[in-house]
């Protein structure tokens, strides 16, 4: 018995190791792609109309969820989600900056799928904390990234907000 619990524990280990070496893989291969890739004016367009489109459906869902409207704030949050995939999310990062920008990302989806669960279980207390989680990922990513990332002239115009 003992060494079949010895023999599971290594195998698992190897297993562990494998997979963690395969996540390692993917990221590195992210890096060198965003190395080779300096963002164009077109690149920098798209990329601030994601990040105007990014506000909208937060605004969306922080307005849905004030009026009690859980089913409206979940398809905004599934809308949010789906943006993330989006190229134009991703902008040319230092490569030792990659892990930080990608911890950020996760979080902020992480947040958002909390807020589209929340809105099916019906629980809005618990919604409004996923929407809180996912706005202070958004502002933990964004301090993070001004020196990473040409964001502080790609910010969309919130005039709107002032009114």
């Amino acid at each position: 018995m003992k060494k079949f619990l010895v023999a599971s524990m290594g195998l698992a280990l190897v297993c562990g190791l494998g997979i963690q070496g395969n996540a390692r893989l993917v990221s590195q291969e992210i890096a060198k792609a965003q190395e080779k890739k300096v963002p164009t004016e077109e690149d920098k367009i798209k990329h601030k109309a994601l990040m105007a489109k990014k506000l909208a459906l937060s605004q969306d869902i922080l307005k849905a969820l004030v009026l009690n409207d859980l089913p409206e704030a979940k398809v905004r949050a599934e809308d949010l989600i789906k943006l993330r995939k989006e190229a134009a999310w991703m902008m040319k990062i230092k490569k030792d900056q990659l892990a930080d920008y990608n911890t950020f990302s996760n979080d902020f989806t992480r947040s958002a799928e909390k807020v589209i669960k929340s809105c099916k279980e019906n629980n809005l207390d618990r919604a409004k904390f996923g929407y809180l989680e996912m706005t202070l990922a958004c502002f933990n990513c964004h301090a993070a990234c001004r020196d990473m990332l040409e964001i502080k002239s790609d910010l969309p115009n919130l005039e709107v907000l002032k009114k």
